[in-house]
């Protein structure tokens, strides 16, 4: 028996969002891997400039981190010139699973880029910070789990008393009790290479007989460009190469994907 006109509109319909599920979902890749790649193209494009030499405008650096002032990684308490903190929780939801964050925090502290020609000061409020974690810490909140019958892989202490001493990140971990969490720790320390890719602008009030002392890199309103990473230029536009040739090929597959979606529910609606 055939099924009925509204049942056929019904599963036609469904390929059809899914379709369009698809095709957003390649649009957003797609966008990302051309801001990856135009990013890749200001890194080569910018000529990497001494510190003493640096001017005002778009500038690229390469030197090791010199801290303003000392910062203390709040998990690990190592010294450094900046410091993030990133917690997310595993889930499960039907076929999907993975990490989300719910909880971030940054110290946003400025700190020097030193060469051996002299130091910029650098801002990293709203920048790109490429660095990788420089520890990791995973399990639970609780040493049991199932109503304390199971035992559970408990997180480090240091974990534990961050987010007694932390009142906004302890506020974030509650309700996750039981679940499988992660805590990594990012920080650049002093002496550690450093790459800079930003605007370098005027610094208030200052006063220095050297130039380029009288000089901050930033994130501005008009290239809203900030890139910070320990890692040499060419590792950093490698990273960028590798990311973009992903997303392409994933951006690409779905647009596929979406089109025979959409082509199959056209031929389900002409049934």
């Amino acid at each position: 028996m055939a099924a009925p006109p509204t049942e056929m509109k019904l599963i036609g319909a469904m390929p059809c969002c899914l379709g369009f599920f698809f095709l957003s979902g390649s649009a957003l890749l797609l966008n990302d891997a051309l801001q990856q790649y135009l990013l890749g193209q200001k890194i080569r494009n910018t000529p990497t400039s001494k510190a003493r030499a640096a001017a005002v405008g778009l500038v690229e650096l390469n030197g090791k981190a010199k801290c303003s002032e000392m910062l203390v990684a709040p998990i690990t308490k190592s010294n450094c010139a900046y410091w993030e903190v990133v917690a997310q929780y595993y889930y499960r939801h039907k076929k999907s699973s993975g990490w989300r964050t719910f909880f971030s925090e940054k110290s946003g502290k400025r700190f020097y880029l030193e060469d051996d020609t002299g130091k910029v000061l650098i801002d990293p409020v709203d920048a790109n910070v490429n660095i990788p974690h420089d520890f990791l810490f995973q399990g639970t909140l609780n040493d049991k789990q199932f109503f304390g019958l199971l035992p559970s892989n408990q997180v480090d202490n240091k974990v534990l008393d961050y987010l007694q001493s932390n009142q906004k990140a302890n506020d974030a971990a509650k309700g996750m009790s039981g679940k499988q969490l992660r805590f990594m720790e990012y920080y650049i320390a002093e002496g550690d290479p450093l790459f800079a890719l930003g605007s370098a602008e005027p610094l208030e009030g200052a006063t220095s007989a050297v130039a380029s002392e009288n000089l901050i890199v930033r994130k501005n309103a008009r290239d809203k460009l900030m890139l910070i990473s320990d890692s040499s230029e060419k590792k950093v536009l490698g990273g960028l190469s590798l990311r973009f040739y992903i997303e392409i090929f994933f951006g690409l597959f779905m647009v596929f994907a979406s089109l025979m979606s959409i082509v199959m529910s056209i031929g389900l609606f002409l049934v």
